[in-house]
């Protein structure tokens, strides 16, 4: 189950400020039909996180097991696509690999 970011302002608030998820939760960040090299951070993440990167509806790289910051005044490095994608799912950190998520592997979004 993923909540849906689409519009500037979901996307930069993303999961900030959020304690934590259940184990079958995600926000999917949808840039619509141009790729883009958008990059991420943790800013005001509490928990730790996969990024799933997506292009035309497979997924062409994963980040895994990236930490939040520890204080406020932690380094936040920006976190980059391997290429342009479509889409980007944030999910617990280790779900990827817990659930067997591979690069080449097709998504498809159910309602």
């Amino acid at each position: 189950m993923v909540e849906i970011s689409t519009t500037p302002a979901e996307m930069q608030q993303g999961l900030s400020d959020r304690i934590s998820m259940t184990d079958n939760q995600g926000m999917l960040f949808d840039f619509g039909r141009q790729p883009s090299g958008t990059a991420f951070w943790m800013k005001d993440m509490k928990f730790d996180l996969d990024f799933i990167w997506i292009a035309g509806g497979k997924v062409v790289g994963i980040t895994a097991d990236v930490a939040h910051p520890n204080s406020p005044n932690d380094p936040l490095p920006y976190y980059y696509p391997p290429q342009p994608v479509n889409q980007v799912i944030e999910v617990n950190a280790g779900w990827a690999k817990k659930s067997n998520i591979k690069t080449g592997d097709d998504v498809r979004l159910i309602n």
